[in-house]
């Protein structure tokens, strides 16, 4: 058995080329060793030494090795590089941050103002509209709210300012007014080189049905329209604050705006309270106002009106034209006393076709042919007597005297009158007025009466001062045949059968 340790000659490469398809040899001849040259003699010559020489582990080329090296050392230094490049960026932005931050904040702390300015510098020479939101007459100074901006901004009037209305008209500078829309143009030293009524402003002068719409929205509408307002919106009255809640539709205002806000209210009239007392005297009474309000007095008691002087005139039907001249206050009540004034009267005398008869006037009872003195106007006259029917009339008091007789009628009472009749069929009369044919019963007045029951062919039953009363009067007639008629009636009758009908 082979001896695992033992070498094998035979399997030794040729010494002169070390396999040319070895990786690590390209093709490079190496030169043996003085050992190895020993070693292939002895293997040549049949000899054998006591242990063949150990096999030596090749070596790489050389070459391929330093392309190793070169390549590690390529490679280290693009890690290198890269490692470097990425602290240096990193510590180089943040010191670049922190240096422009720094230079934010230096230049927010110093250039405050300086950026308005700058801001403003820019602004120069460009026309602006904005609303007067505040003016210094004494040091002519104007504050506006600038709408394209969204802020405000302080300007000096001059004297060389071109103040103008929006038709190209000369305005001073005391016709401008908070709330206006201007149109503005300022130089480099905050002055005013124009300022002109804008054109885009629109106007209601003097117009009322005011209303707020909505006051959490901030809606107002008037002429059919709403509109918003804000902060910046100025309510006036007489160049003073006024609670724009406080104006009533009957009040005229003028109002100015722009777009669809308004920024100007001013109340040009308000209203006061007009009331009026004593008037309970005076009939079918009216009132006017200035000729333009005409209102009846049993509609009201108190009433709106304009402030200012006022016409009033009271018509009544009872009293002559009433003119007084009256002076309305803004937010005052101002009483109307109607007590002097002079009410008309009548001489009103009623008489009647009975004694002992009652006469009411509007329920107060009056003695029957006596004078009445009473207004102007219209009076409910009631005469009344048991037994009569009841006289009632509107009597109107318009001129100095009146006279009326009141006619009364007795009351007639019905009793109940029954007839029955043998035969029935007969016609019943009451006082010579048919009433009916029996069995029959009806309502006749009370009294005495004459009855009467007729039937062809008998004799007429007659009764005459019959009482009827409030008890039912009952009666059962028997008739009697008449023979004169009978027999004139046999004699028709036979005449008719001997016909050929």
């Amino acid at each position: 058995m082979a001896n695992d340790n033992s070498y094998n000659f035979d399997d030794e490469k040729p010494l002169t080329d070390i396999n040319k398809n070895d990786p690590y040899g390209d093709g490079v001849i190496y030169e043996p060793s003085s050992n190895a040259k020993r070693m292939s003699e002895r293997h040549s010559s049949g000899t054998s030494g006591s242990r063949p020489p150990k096999k030596k582990k090749k070596k790489p080329p050389r070459s391929t090795y330093k392309i190793f090296l070169l390549l590690s050392l390529i490679f280290g230094v693009i890690v290198c590089g890269a490692a470097f490049s990425f602290v240096y960026d990193y510590f180089s932005e943040k010191t670049s941050k922190s240096a422009e931050e720094k230079e934010e904040t230096v230049n927010y702390a110093l250039s405050a103002s300086e950026l308005i300015a700058n801001k403003e510098s820019n602004m120069v020479g460009q026309t602006f509209t904005g609303v007067i939101k505040e003016l210094d007459r004494d040091n002519n100074q104007f504050t506006f709210y600038l709408f394209s901006e969204n802020q405000n901004y302080t300007f000096k009037l001059t004297g060389t300012t071109d103040t103008r209305d929006k038709y190209g008209e000369p305005l001073t500078a005391g016709e401008f007014e908070l709330g206006d829309i201007v149109d503005i143009v300022f130089d480099e030293d905050k002055k005013l080189v124009s300022m002109v009524t804008s054109p885009q402003e629109w106007e209601y002068t003097e117009i009322n049905n005011f209303k707020v719409v909505n006051q959490d929205q901030r809606y107002v509408g008037f002429e059919g329209q709403n509109y918003k307002y804000n902060d910046l919106t100025r309510v006036t009255r007489d160049d003073s604050p006024y609670d724009m809640t406080d104006i009533d539709p009957m009040d005229i205002v003028t109002i100015k705006g722009y777009s669809n806000t308004v920024y100007s209210i001013d109340v040009v009239k308000s209203h006061g309270m007009l009331k009026v007392i004593n008037k309970e005297a005076i009939r079918d009474g009216i009132i006017e106002i200035d000729t333009d309000v005409h209102r009846n007095l049993s509609d009201f008691t108190e009433l709106k009106i304009h402030e200012g002087k006022h016409k009033v005139v009271v018509k009544g039907s009872n009293c002559e034209p009433y003119t007084q001249e009256i002076l309305i206050n803004q937010d005052e009540d101002y009483q109307l006393d109607l007590s002097s004034i002079q009410i008309k009267t009548g001489v009103l005398i009623i008489t009647t076709n009975v004694k002992d008869a009652v006469l009411t006037v509007n329920g107060k009872t009056e003695k029957i042919g006596e004078p009445l003195i009473l207004d102007y106007g219209t009076y409910k006259v009631k005469v009344t007597k048991d037994e009569y029917h009841d006289y009632e009339e509107d009597v109107k008091v318009d001129k100095d005297e009146i006279k009326i007789k009141a006619e009364l009628k007795k009351v007639v009472k019905k009793g109940k009158l029954t007839v029955s009749s043998t035969p029935n069929g007969a016609d019943l009369y009451v006082d010579n007025s048919k009433v009916g044919i029996t069995p029959v019963s009806v309502e006749v007045d009370r009294g005495d009466h004459t009855i009467t029951v007729r039937k062809l062919g008998y004799k007429d039953f007659f009764m005459s001062s019959v009482n009827i009363g409030e008890k039912e009067s009952v009666y059962n007639v028997e008739l009697q045949p008449d023979a004169t008629t009978s027999a004139q009636t046999s004699n028709t009758s036979s005449s008719f059968g001997g016909s050929n009908y």
